[in-house]
């Protein structure tokens, strides 16, 4: 016999906060969780995936788009994906996984640091449709985060002031 049939059942749900009470933003669930992790996890698998081609030679633009740069190889622009898409997109998707109270201000950083990565390749390697998924991306993983952020924040003000949720 388990210790918890013995203590009976677990609560429903905690507690709510009393009017007044400090409840912290992580407390409420966020909104858009789903969404974020699914695509910030594939954005890491993309990104480091790219980033593994470049790294090893396997896929890479042609070796002309070097040309202007300072590199022979395509180590330092593997490494720069690796820097600007699937580290942040990775630590994003964790963060809201893990319902930290900084995961839209994460998937901000990664949605930002996808731009810049796009803006600095389009110089390089020319544009193409894949840039324009990407940068789609970029805004709605930014857009939706705002919006979590907003409505956390609504909500978490509610409960503060001892509104009821609807």
């Amino acid at each position: 016999m388990s210790s918890r049939a013995a203590t009976g059942p677990a609560p429903a749900c905690a507690a709510p906060a009393p009017v007044g009470a400090a409840v912290e933003p992580a407390a409420v669930d966020l909104p858009h969780r789903r969404f974020l992790i699914a695509v910030e996890a594939v954005l890491a698998v993309a990104g480091a995936a790219g980033a593994v081609q470049l790294l090893t030679g396997t896929v890479t633009p042609p070796d002309a788009a070097l040309d202007p740069l300072p590199f022979e190889t395509w180590t330092w622009p593997g490494l720069w994906l690796a820097a600007t898409v699937a580290v942040p997109a990775g630590v994003a998707a964790y963060a809201v996984w893990a319902r930290r109270p900084w995961a839209t201000t994460a998937v901000l950083v990664s949605a930002a640091t996808l731009g810049v990565e796009l803006a600095v390749q389009i110089p390089f390697v020319g544009t193409s449709v894949l840039q324009a998924v990407f940068g789609g991306v970029a805004l709605a993983l930014a857009g939706t985060a705002l919006d979590a952020r907003r409505r956390r924040r609504a909500v978490s003000a509610e409960v503060i002031a001892g509104a009821p949720r609807t």
